[in-house]
């Protein structure tokens, strides 16, 4: 969650290549990873992120796809589908 809350303020983020994290970050998008959990390994993320040229605003319209009324809609209209007359 902590990722696409920076995402939603228009923020790249560095993070572990495990989890949640490798659904939501998209490489040179809105952040990037390290794979090693080391310090060499972070260093050398840190530095691939401080070196990209970021759009906020491409960020900030990447995490509006999680927002909880996205989530709301889509699992309304899910539940339509598998039980329409449920939702009576």
């Amino acid at each position: 969650m902590a990722p696409l809350e920076v995402n939603a303020a228009g923020r790249p983020v560095v993070a572990y290549r495990a989890g949640g994290a490798t659904e939501t970050i998209k490489i040179g998008m809105n952040g990037v990873f390290f794979d090693n959990q080391t310090v060499d390994s972070l260093i050398q993320a840190m530095e691939e992120c401080e070196a990209n040229d970021w759009n906020p605003e491409q960020i900030r319209k990447h995490a509006e796809q999680y927002d909880i009324t996205v989530f709301q809609k889509r699992l309304l209209s899910f539940l339509r589908d598998v039980a329409p007359n449920a939702m009576e």
